[in-house]
């Protein structure tokens, strides 16, 4: 099962007819077995235009779903580590740095440990 269908709940026969219309928009495109951003400024644009707060919610649920399904520390981490720009820029302090429960750093601004409380298994 790839992370899309994890975090969108859908198999990947759904996501069939979005992930096409998605290509033949020109924003996607074909990276061997991946789908990857035809521009990096695509991204960017599509990623910076959602509120901060959003984003933050939206990778914190994607590190849950990723926990809940079995995914690997680091995939789960390297949902983390995006909330952190999103908290500093809330709050205009730096992030905390610390170790988390299984092994990964993280950057939110937080106590040690405290954001394990983000997942199914803290």
């Amino acid at each position: 099962m790839t992370d899309l269908e994890v975090v969108s709940g859908q198999s990947a026969g759904e996501l069939v007819n979005v992930l096409d219309a998605v290509e033949a928009a020109g924003v996607l495109v074909e990276a061997g077995v991946r789908l990857a951003f035809r521009h990096g400024l695509i991204r960017q644009a599509l990623y910076e235009g959602m509120r901060a707060g959003l984003r933050a919610a939206l990778h914190l649920q994607a590190a849950r779903m990723l926990a809940e399904a079995g995914a690997a520390p680091e995939r789960v981490a390297a949902q983390l580590v995006p909330t952190s720009a999103a908290s500093s820029e809330r709050t205009g302090q730096g992030p905390a740095h610390h170790t988390m429960n299984f092994g990964m750093s993280c950057d939110l601004p937080c106590r040690p440990g405290s954001c394990m409380r983000f997942l199914p298994f803290g």
